[in-house]
């Protein structure tokens, strides 16, 4: 038997950082994985709330800072990797620990990918002149059941380039993976704790965490990073796409934006409250196809170690 790795997950500014690096000082041991498609990226730190040089020399981290802002980086890679760590930790002697709360990274880990063929440069390279609108207008054509947004260029390309080499729509391929799933269920590899809050108290830790970002230079990051990489993809998360529209006075449609920086920090902390409904969405799914524990980490720390400590000890 392959012993089980534990995940520590929760929507963002829950708390779940605090906790593994807890845990981390209970083993000398303990190696973390971060699962987090922005933290990958090199220099995008403030907006990623990236572990500090401090932290990632106390602790061992994977996954941080392991690709260029204009490379890709996919939820397969992100399986690939994370399978080569946890084996590298354990001959090592070491405790994997996996800590983060990107969905389709955790989606792809734990229930597996669905079939999708490699991307393909000269395919794309066709669809280059395209705008994002034009595209989109393709693949409704092509696929009537796409779920993918009309603005999300990068996930339209793909859903063009999956249907031109297999023939198939990605929502077909979601579909036969989901039902090889229902009969033949995940290995029990992963032991998964979720770190929940009430509403009102992750809206509040929300709000400090977007204006602490402000204060630490997020502003300037962006500028930085939208000068030498323009094309990044990771500058359309949240955080620096609001970032983004401020610097380029675009006003969001529908309500009053505050003057200065307190408006964007009202726009940074709604987006960030919309994304950890999007991910709670996405964990109560989870629940429903594997054991999965939900903890407070003010009210229930006693059942929070009890739970852990078995998977991260000697």
């Amino acid at each position: 038997m392959i012993p089980r790795v534990l995940i520590l997950t929760g929507s963002t500014a829950s708390g779940k950082s605090d906790l593994a690096f807890e845990l981390a000082a209970s083993s000398p041991k303990i190696e973390i994985i971060s699962c987090d498609s922005v933290q990958v990226y090199r220099h995008f730190n403030i907006g990623s709330a990236k572990p500090t040089s401090e932290e990632l020399t106390r602790v061992r981290h994977h996954l941080v800072d392991i690709r260029n802002p204009n490379e890709e980086f996919t939820a397969g890679d992100f399986v690939k990797e994370t399978k080569f760590a946890i084996d590298h930790i354990r001959e090592r002697g070491g405790i994997p620990l996996i800590v983060g709360g990107t969905p389709f990274y955790l989606k792809a880990l734990i229930l597996g990918m669905w079939d999708a063929c490699e991307p393909n440069p000269e395919y794309r390279k066709t669809l280059e002149p395209l705008s994002t609108a034009e595209l989109y207008h393709e693949l409704v054509k092509k696929d009537p059941t796409t779920k993918t947004t009309v603005t999300d260029r990068y996930r339209v390309i793909r859903a063009l380039e999956i249907i031109e080499l297999t023939g198939q729509s990605v929502e077909t391929l979601k579909t036969n993976h989901q039902r090889k799933l229902h009969e033949n269920p995940p290995a029990e590899q992963w032991q998964v704790i979720q770190v929940s809050r009430v509403a009102a108290e992750l809206a509040e830790r929300i709000k400090l965490r977007s204006q602490k970002m402000i204060e630490a230079g997020l502003i300037e990051e962006t500028k930085q990073l939208a000068s030498q990489y323009p094309n990044a993809r990771a500058l359309s998360s949240v955080g620096y796409a609001q970032v983004l529209d401020y610097l380029h006075g675009r006003k969001p449609e529908g309500r009053e934006m505050r003057p200065g920086s307190a408006g964007l920090v009202d726009e940074i902390t709604l987006a960030t409250r919309q994304l950890a409904k999007r991910q709670n969405t996405f964990f109560r799914g989870l629940q429903a196809q594997i054991p999965l524990s939900q903890i407070n980490p003010d009210q229930d720390r006693e059942k929070f170690w009890t739970e852990a400590t078995p998977f991260v000890s000697d």
